[in-house]
């Protein structure tokens, strides 16, 4: 899978769940839902874009094109509502500015993840091949940084969305981690892939690393909680930390030692793009 096509899929994925209690959206979460159906529907129109995303991989192309066809219906119900629009004006220049913060994010994180050769080997499980690709991506990744942060205003505006991003990365992490322990999932996403499964779990096994430590700094889940997105109690990050610590093995030692200096979302994008590339 290209970075890019991971990187839409998160921010469309993101997008979608990002419902009420009730299931209904919200006023800017109908807005953000708007500019993601846009784009989606922007990019099965364009033949260049959807073949670069792809891999021109034309079964892939075809289920963004169903996809974006579903999008293009909703999106019409949506723009015919004339007092949304209006609302919406308002609103997208800062929507706009925070998913360009949240892309900086994800950039900087997984720059700094491929920069980390002894995280990168036990995310790919030592595969050469995959390691070689996540060089090349972070390439492309920097130079699109670079891009950003040259944007003074930007710059002025996105340290509050990136405390954000950390919390909601903390929690897609363990959810990743989650997903790589889980073998009936496991066996239904790869088809039973032995392969698959067995890379999958190398990735989720350092995600789950990260986990165990970060739910165990208080000061962290504190702040994620003030924002109102919740993250595990601090008993169970407790015992998991308790447990990890008991764990005479010294590979596993190792490994959380040198992945401690990592953040959680550098960590995450990594291991999440390189596993979905595995699929």
């Amino acid at each position: 899978m290209q970075y890019s096509t991971l990187f839409f899929s998160v921010l469309f994925s993101t997008a979608v769940a990002a419902m009420g209690e009730n299931g209904t959206l919200t006023e800017e979460q109908t807005c953000k839902e708007i500019l993601g159906l846009n784009a989606l529907v922007k990019l099965a129109n364009n033949q260049t874009k959807l073949n670069a995303v792809t891999g021109n991989d034309a079964t892939r192309a075809m289920a963004i094109q169903a996809k974006a066809s579903a999008a293009s219906t909703k999106l019409t119900e949506l723009q015919s509502n004339s007092t949304l629009m209006t609302q919406c004006a308002a609103i997208d220049g800062e929507i706009m500015t925070n998913a360009t913060c949240t892309q900086q994010f994800l950039l900087q994180k997984f720059v700094d993840f491929a920069a980390n050769e002894t995280l990168v080997s036990q995310a790919v499980n030592n595969d050469m091949t995959k390691t070689a690709e996540v060089q090349l991506k972070a390439s492309s990744a920097a130079s699109k940084l670079q891009e950003l942060q040259s944007n003074a205003t930007l710059q002025a505006a996105c340290p509050a969305v990136f405390m954000a991003d950390e919390c909601k990365m903390l929690v897609a992490l363990k959810k990743f981690a989650d997903f790589g322990m889980n073998s009936t999932k496991l066996e239904k996403v790869t088809m039973g892939n032995e392969t698959k499964i067995t890379n999958i779990k190398a990735a989720a096994g350092v995600a789950e690393m990260q986990v165990m430590m970060l739910e165990a700094n208080s000061t962290l889940m504190a702040e994620c909680m003030d924002m109102g997105i919740s993250v595990m109690g601090g008993e169970d990050a407790t015992q998991k930390s308790t447990s990890m610590t008991m764990d005479s093995n010294s590979t596993s030692s190792k490994s959380a030692a040198s992945i401690n200096s990592m953040s959680l979302s550098a960590l995450f994008m990594g291991v999440l793009a390189l596993a979905m590339s595995m699929l």
